[in-house]
């Protein structure tokens, strides 16, 4: 091969280069190409060109192809080690009434039955009339470890209103007077004074993505005993 048809070859490689990084557009390679390529037909040498830039250049739709599969490869990886490190609770466990020990024939059944929360940070509250000295119980099994429950007075819900998405997880035990979360548990909370409290119970599954992740509890007792 002469000195010109390898200085050709080598500028038809770094052509390529450039088009494949970027600073090329299509139309300037295509114009360029051609000039080179026509040179180099005149001694039959591009079936040569072609063979060894094919062997050398990887194709830039591979190499895209490559960097979603890393980056899809690490996203799927944190969301694990999140999953890993999120409290799981335990399984729900049966319990009757006589579990309160404080209910008197004068105890008042606020709540009993069941109910749905539909998507993440949505909740659903019940409020008590209560004064100095009564104890509010609560008790829950529910299908997710993610059931938040709490109670507090009206001063607690307020302010805790504009973070219920934000540090629902791990500020709900420091941000009111009595709560906690999981499978299955309970409350009972004495109360320092006379006035409106509030039970709420949400849905804590902010870590959801492509879902609602609609949370049932099961069965759900509220139960208000005067002192």
């Amino acid at each position: 091969m002469s000195e010109e048809e390898t200085r050709i070859l080598e500028l038809l490689r770094k052509l390529e280069k450039l088009k494949n990084e970027g600073l090329l557009t299509e139309e300037e390679y295509k114009v360029r190409k051609e000039k080179l390529i026509d040179a180099l037909l005149q001694e039959g040498k591009y079936a040569y060109y072609k063979s060894s830039i094919e062997k050398k250049q990887p194709r830039k739709s591979r190499i895209y192809i490559a960097i979603i599969i890393l980056i899809i490869l690490i996203v799927c990886s944190l969301i694990f080690l999140w999953n890993l490190l999120l409290p799981r609770g335990t399984s729900p466990t049966t319990y009757n009434y006589t579990y309160f020990g404080h209910l008197t024939p004068t105890s008042r059944i606020i709540y009993s039955g069941s109910i749905t929360l539909e998507k993440d940070c949505s909740m659903k509250g019940w409020s008590i009339q209560a004064n100095k000295g009564d104890i509010i119980s609560v008790y829950w099994e529910s299908n997710d470890y993610s059931t938040y429950v709490a109670i507090g007075s009206d001063a607690d819900r307020e302010r805790n209103r504009q973070y219920y998405c934000e540090v629902l997880i791990p500020f709900w035990r420091t941000s009111w007077p009595a709560a906690d979360y999981g499978y299955s548990g309970s409350l009972e909370f004495r109360v320092p004074s006379s006035g409106t409290w509030h039970v709420i119970i949400a849905n804590g599954n902010w870590e959801c993505i492509f879902s609602e992740c609609p949370i049932t509890v099961t069965r759900l007792e509220i139960i208000h005993t005067p002192s």
